[in-house]
């Protein structure tokens, strides 16, 4: 086992421990087991995709790797998804909006047409924090 295989088994736990802590009340079951996340470390790539009660779901993807000796979420997508698997809020950090000040950090509210891509933190509880608050208010 690796130093990068620990490092992602933390992030994952972390992970998991987050939505639970924010979203908990809201899942209507664990989308994951031990084995899943075993696999996850050995690809080095985590997918969760949480259904919500009454709401729809929400998914995570996020991939690692180990560069200049620090661990990093090279890649990562959050969205919340509707009933109809329509999304309705996302967050990623695919380097195509050079002109926002959290480059490469930004969310997408949908329809993607009526509306402009919008910074964000990059930070994975930022938003979760913020699918709860539109959680509360659906």
């Amino acid at each position: 086992m690796s130093h990068l295989d620990n490092l992602i088994r933390l992030r994952i736990y972390n992970v998991i421990e987050s939505i639970n802590k924010t979203l908990g009340s809201y899942l209507s079951s664990p989308p994951y087991s031990s084995v899943d996340i075993e696999l996850w470390v050995s690809l080095q790539k985590l997918f969760l995709d949480f259904s919500l009660k009454d709401a729809g779901k929400f998914i995570l993807a996020e991939e690692y790797d180990l560069r200049n000796y620090h661990f990093e979420i090279v890649r990562y997508h959050y969205a919340l998804l509707d009933k109809h698997d329509q999304p309705q809020v996302s967050y990623d950090n695919a380097p195509h909006h050079p002109s926002l000040v959290t480059f490469p950090h930004h969310k997408h509210f949908y329809p993607k047409f009526k509306h402009s891509p919008v910074g964000f933190s990059g930070d994975l509880r930022d938003a979760l924090e913020e699918i709860k608050w539109m959680m509360e208010f659906k």
